[in-house]
This record gives structure tokens, C-alpha cells and sequence, in this order.
């Protein structure tokens, strides 16, 4: 499955892209408006994996669904306003399985 990752946070998208890569999925990642348009004009995506603040964006540009990476962290009690993760987990099995979720059901 090809996922489109939009993220400011270059940390976060080299650590989520990772995830995505070694779940077997293909993903193209981009940090701002403009090359959000020029990806999804380029190529067809499954899904727009994106941050909270950046769900409105995603789904500005495209009518794909829009999975928030932070709906799979834990541990902080406000992940916005957190930088440090110490504490934090990421729960890769459950985001990997929102993706197969998507694979699955094709959402167009």
C-alpha cells in the first residue's frame, strides 16, 4: 500500500516511515502544503498518515483517509504540549493495524 506522510517534524517522519517501511508498505514523505499538492498530484495514495494539527490540511487536499499517528501514542497526558518523550509509547502493533484496516477496505 502507498502512504502519503505529512509531518513538520522531520524526527517524527523518519520514525514513523520506518514503521511504515518495515510493516511492508510503501511511504512518500513531505512537510508543507506545496509539496503535499505536488505528491498527490504525482501519485495515488491509500491514506495520508499525518499529526493532529495537520489532519485539517490532509484532508483539504485529498478525500483519502487521514490516520493521526497521535491517536497511537500513550503515556503523555497532552502529546501536543509535550516535547520530551520520556514516558511516551508508541503503539506500533495497533497503528500497523489501522493501516491493514485501510489496506483491507480500500477507502477511496
Amino acid at each position: 500500500m502507498n502512504l502519503l506522510l505529512l509531518s513538520y517534524r522531520a524526527p517524527v517522519a523518519e520514525a514513523i516511515s520506518s514503521i511504515i517501511r518495515a510493516g511492508g508498505h510503501d511511504v512518500t514523505c513531505v512537510s508543507d502544503p506545496g509539496s503535499l499538492r505536488e505528491a498527490l498530484r504525482r501519485e495515488a495514495y491509500a491514506a495520508i498518515v499525518t499529526e493532529t494539527p495537520l489532519v485539517g490540511m490532509a484532508r483539504a487536499h485529498a478525500n483519502l483517509p487521514a490516520i493521526n499517528i497521535d491517536a497511537f501514542i500513550y503515556g503523555l497526558s497532552d502529546p501536543m504540549r509535550e516535547t520530551g518523550t520520556a514516558g511516551a509509547r508508541f503503539d506500533v502493533e495497533a497503528f500497523l493495524g489501522r493501516l491493514r484496516y485501510v489496506e483491507r477496505h480500500q477507502f477511496k
